[in-house]
């Protein structure tokens, strides 16, 4: 059955797709309803993920987030930016390429490198496509920017994941590009 074979997808800490009526899961949409408030009054719909360090669960929390607001309907692209450590592709057992080193090097087109989640509908991953040489540059650059304003145009939101913010300058840098930072 569909359920069994999304089931088979996905990291076991995705609790708001394997466990929806969890208390964990129920924490996701209270946060959900949270960012819905917000957004609706100052229109925050691309929002980095960080944490002060590795290990703190960013990329769990991500995750679920995203899930929980695609089970509302919305659609939503995740997007891995932290191309030192990438997981996204991990949590829902796909492939890390293509994805955003291959649109950025025009290898290939942005909707070649965007996937729809097996797991739930109205969610999209776009996954870091490897792991470049400078991280830190990539996301200084114009066709990164470029890039996440098209992603905004095209979903109704945008969840970005990035390194813990004390090793790394990358998330202070997204953070000026987007609208919100958890």
């Amino acid at each position: 059955s569909e359920v069994c074979i999304r089931a088979r997808h996905g990291h076991p800490s995705l609790v708001t797709a394997h466990k929806p009526s969890s208390t964990g899961a129920e924490s996701f949409r209270d946060v959900r309803t949270g960012l819905f408030f917000r957004s609706n009054v100052d229109d925050i719909r691309m929002i980095l993920f960080t944490s002060p360090s590795p290990g703190d669960g960013k990329s769990t929390t991500i995750a679920n987030m995203a899930i929980s607001i695609a089970q509302s309907g919305k659609r939503v692209v995740l997007v891995d930016a932290d191309f030192r450590r990438p997981r996204i592709h991990r949590y829902f057992n796909e492939e890390n390429s293509p994805g955003m080193l291959d649109v950025l090097s025009g290898e290939k087109s942005l909707p070649e490198s965007i996937r729809p989640s097996i797991l739930q509908d109205n969610l999209f991953l776009l996954t870091t496509g490897g792991r470049p040489a400078n991280p830190g540059e990539l996301v200084t650059s114009q066709a990164f920017r470029d890039l996440l304003a098209t992603l905004k145009e095209q979903f109704d939101y945008v969840l970005i994941d990035s390194p813990p913010v004390l090793p790394v300058s990358d998330p202070v840098t997204i953070a000026s590009i987007v609208d919100g930072v958890y």
